[in-house]
C-alpha cells in the first residue's frame, strides 16, 4: 500500500509540475576547424599559414512559470589540444548565462543576471554567437511589452572583486559602467527601434596613476519595412562624449539594405554602411571615429574580420559597399557575398608621405550550410581579400601576397530532455 500511495504522490507532483512550469534541459556542440591566411591581418610571403580546431561545449537548463523565467548556461571553450591527455589541470565550465526574469505585470518584469543583451540587427548590442565564448553582460534590465510598443532600460557596473574601499576596476577589455534605453514599436511590416546608450569607460592618467569613468553617448535609430516581395532598412547614429582616451568623441553612423525576398529559392541584398573615422592627413583634437562597441561585429564588413572585430578601433573609418546573394534548395544554402571596402578618412603612407587611394579591398565570401536534422547543422565558407596599399599602411602585410580564410562548423543541439 505504501508502495502505491507513493508511486502516487510523485505522479501528483509530476503533474503539478507539469501544469504549474517547464523545463527543459539542452545541450551544444560546436567544433570549428579553421584555415588562416591573411585572417583579420595581411600575410606577408614569409609568414605561415595557421590551422586549428576550437570548440564550444554547453549545457543549458530552462525554467519557465507564469511569473518566473529562469535560464542557467555553462559552457567549455577550448582549442582541440591546449590540454594535455592526462592534464589534472583541465579548464573549468564557465557561466555564460545565469539569470531570472519576474513579471510584475503583463506590461513590466525586471531581468538580473549574466545574461545576453541582443537587439535589432545586432550592430551596437548583440550575443557574438560566432565566437565559441559568446558575449554575456551581469546587468539589471526593467522591460516593458504591450501591443505594438516594447522597451529596455538596462544598468550595469563591473567591479573584479568584492573590495574594502574604492571602486578601480583592474580588469581589461570591459567597461565600468553602462546604462542604456531600447525602444521597439511594430506595426505590421513597418518597424522602428530607438537606442539611446551610455558608456562608461575607465581611463587611467599616466601621469599620476589615477583612475577616472569617461563616458561616450550613443543615439540613434533603425527602421526596417518588409513589403511582400522586398524590404528596406537602414539605421543611423550619433556619438559624443569622451572616448575611452579621454579625447572629446564626434562621430557618425549610418547604414541602408535594399533586399528581394526569395523568388524560386533566389534572394538578395544591395546594402551600404558607412562609419565616420579619423584623418591621417588631417588630425584632429577630437576623436571622430564611431565604435560599434558590443555588437555582432563578425556578422559585418566581410567574413574575414579585418575591421572592428577587436581591431580598427580608432582608426580612420570605412565604406562598406556589397551585394549578399543566396539560394535556398531544401534544407540547403549557398551564399556569396562581395565586399568593397573604402576607407572613410584618409590614409597617409607613413615613409613617402603621400595620400593614398582610399580604396582598401575587396573581400569576397562564400558559405555553405545544410541542415542535417533538427539538432544537427554543417557549415563551411571560403573567403579571400584582394587588398590594397592603404590596407597594407593599415594592418601592415603584403599585397601581393594571396590573403585567405577556410573553415568548416559542425552544430549538434540537441534537446536533452523537455516536460
Amino acid at each position: 500500500m505504501r508502495k502505491e500511495f507513493t508511486i502516487a504522490m510523485i505522479l501528483l507532483l509530476l503533474l503539478h509540475f507539469e501544469v504549474k512550469s517547464q523545463f527543459s534541459l539542452d545541450a551544444e556542440l560546436r567544433p570549428r576547424s579553421e584555415y588562416r591566411h591573411g585572417f583579420k591581418s595581411l600575410f606577408s610571403s614569409s609568414d605561415e599559414a595557421a590551422f586549428f580546431v576550437a570548440q564550444r561545449t554547453r549545457l543549458s537548463a530552462n525554467y519557465l512559470t507564469e511569473k518566473l523565467s529562469m535560464k542557467i548556461s555553462l559552457q567549455d571553450v577550448r582549442v582541440w589540444g591546449d590540454v594535455p591527455q592526462l592534464s589534472v589541470n583541465d579548464k573549468p565550465f564557465m557561466v555564460h548565462q545565469a539569470w531570472a526574469e519576474y513579471k510584475f505585470s503583463q506590461v513590466f518584469s525586471v531581468k538580473v543576471g549574466r545574461q545576453e543583451i541582443s537587439y535589432d540587427d545586432q550592430r551596437i548590442l548583440g550575443a557574438v554567437d560566432w565566437t565559441q565564448q559568446g558575449r554575456s553582460h551581469d546587468a539589471a534590465l526593467l522591460r516593458m511589452s504591450k501591443g505594438k510598443w516594447k522597451g529596455d532600460f538596462g544598468v550595469a557596473f563591473n567591479q573584479d572583486s568584492e573590495k574594502l574601499s574604492g571602486t578601480v576596476l583592474t580588469l581589461k577589455g570591459t567597461y565600468k559602467a553602462l546604462q542604456y534605453f531600447w525602444g521597439h514599436y511594430q506595426n505590421g511590416s513597418f518597424g522602428l527601434s530607438l537606442l539611446a546608450l551610455n558608456n562608461g569607460i575607465q581611463y587611467e592618467n599616466k601621469a599620476d596613476t589615477t583612475f577616472k569613468t569617461v563616458y561616450s553617448q550613443t543615439i540613434g535609430t533603425r527602421i526596417t519595412y518588409a513589403a511582400e516581395q522586398f524590404l528596406v532598412n537602414g539605421a543611423a547614429y550619433w556619438q559624443g562624449g569622451k572616448s575611452g582616451a579621454d579625447k572629446e568623441l564626434s562621430a557618425w553612423y549610418a547604414s541602408a539594405e535594399f533586399g528581394i525576398k526569395p523568388i524560386r529559392g533566389f534572394s538578395g541584398m544591395l546594402g551600404v554602411e558607412m562609419l565616420s573615422g579619423n584623418s591621417m592627413s588631417k588630425p584632429s583634437t577630437a576623436d571622430n571615429a564611431f565604435t560599434p562597441l558590443y555588437g555582432t561585429n563578425h556578422k559585418f564588413n566581410g567574413f574575414m574580420d579585418y575591421f572592428y572585430v577587436g581591431n580598427h578601433i580608432g582608426n580612420v573609418g570605412l565604406e562598406d559597399y556589397y551585394i549578399n546573394l543566396a539560394y535556398n534548395y531544401g534544407k540547403s544554402q549557398i551564399s556569396f557575398v562581395p565586399h568593397l571596402f573604402r576607407a572613410q578618412g584618409d590614409v597617409v603612407d607613413s615613409k613617402s608621405g603621400e595620400v593614398l587611394s582610399k580604396n582598401l579591398g575587396v573581400e569576397l565570401d562564400l558559405t555553405f550550410s545544410h541542415k542535417v536534422s533538427d539538432d544537427f547543422m554543417l557549415q563551411a565558407g571560403y573567403s579571400q581579400m584582394f587588398a590594397q596599399d592603404a590596407l597594407a599602411v593599415l594592418k601592415g602585410g603584403d599585397v601581393e601576397t594571396t590573403q585567405n580564410w577556410v573553415w568548416l562548423m559542425l552544430t549538434f543541439k540537441p534537446v536533452l530532455f523537455k516536460n
